[in-house]
């Protein structure tokens, strides 16, 4: 019997194993869903987390990342922003530009691809240092010819950058195929990690999640 992904279900790495969980169904239907688990090994990152989510909306999500919640004093604050194959930064076309793109597939559910990865305080990444976790990122994840935002944020139990990306292509409007990206996206982390000079300590002991 076929089986057909309708879902995911992540378990992010605490340890050596990564989990991914799916929940599918029969090709042609089925009354109840049934799940599906793929493990395989990858090393534990030292210093970077990261979070994934898939949505519909651009601009929610990036007036949220400019903006917050002001009024609370843990709010996460905009440092700085860039932006990659989009000819304006602001913050109100940008998300109006990404969703306009978006009608180049038909075929498209949820266009938004948004990762966020977060390092301790004392590793001190500076701001080229953060635009390199990012374009890198992108690269390894075959989208660094899509529409991308990318926002530095404060405050926080971590200082963190959120990648905000179109998985529908600006020129042939195809969509991007994110089959085990977190796969991916630790295997670059982990390449940025032994790159990029930090304190050897496993900040992951002591550390809070994002």
């Amino acid at each position: 019997m076929l089986l057909t992904r309708v879902g995911t279900v992540r378990q992010f790495p605490q340890g050596d194993l990564t989990c991914r969980t799916f929940l599918t169904r029969p090709a042609k239907g089925a009354k109840a869903p049934s799940l599906y688990s793929e493990r395989f090994l990858m090393p534990k990152l030292k210093v970077f987390k990261f979070r994934t989510y898939r949505g519909v909306k651009f601009k929610e999500l990036v007036l949220n990342l400019f903006e917050g919640d002001t009024e609370k004093l843990s709010a996460h604050r905009p440092v700085w922003s860039e932006v990659r194959n989009i000819p304006i930064k602001d913050a109100r076309v940008v998300a109006g530009c990404m969703q306009a793109t978006t009608s180049l597939s038909i075929l498209v559910k949820r266009p938004v691809y948004h990762l966020c990865i977060s390092w301790p305080e004392e590793a001190q990444l500076q701001k080229e240092e953060q635009i390199n976790v990012a374009d890198t990122l992108t690269s390894d994840l075959g989208l660094s010819e899509h529409q991308c935002l990318i926002v530095s944020h404060t405050g926080g139990a971590r200082p963190h950058i959120h990648i905000v990306v179109n998985t529908v292509h600006p020129d042939t409007g195809r969509v991007w195929n994110s089959w085990r990206d977190v796969y991916q996206i630790l295997e670059s982390l982990q390449k940025i990690e032994d790159q990029v000079v930090l304190p050897s300590k496993n900040f992951h002991d002591s550390e809070q999640n994002l």
